[in-house]
């Protein structure tokens, strides 16, 4: 039985293969903008998370600005809950996308290291 036969309920030690075959689809795709980088999303899962993950960080923010009294309450009530969120966002969009190859030359990749002279 192969793993698109069995799915991933059935046979759990293919699992892996399941969600390799599944993910050849990329949800995010990324972006420079100038010395930054970005991922932007390309299917419809992909702006799913994003849309989602928006709304989750624009409710935290009015929430803890309604119980807030000042603007640097407000500002340092939502530091924390936000940067857990926006590195849950990264950290699901890092799995779901295609790994940069500008990442692949600067951190030396040994296919893409050229002889110097």
């Amino acid at each position: 039985m192969n793993a698109a036969e069995c799915g991933i309920f059935i046979c759990p030690n293919e699992t892996l293969i399941w969600y390799t075959n599944y993910m050849k689809k990329y949800w995010f795709l990324p972006k420079r903008f100038g010395v930054f980088a970005g991922y932007h999303p390309v299917t419809w899962q992909g702006w799913v998370i994003t849309i989602l993950f928006l709304g989750l960080f624009m409710g935290i923010f009015f929430v803890v600005d309604s119980r807030s009294h000042s603007g640097s309450d407000t500002l340092i009530n939502f530091a924390l809950p936000g940067v857990v969120v926006l590195l849950v966002f990264d950290i699901i969009t890092l799995r779901t996308g295609e790994y940069p190859s500008w990442w692949k030359r600067r951190w030396g990749s040994e296919k893409d290291k050229t002889p110097n002279h």
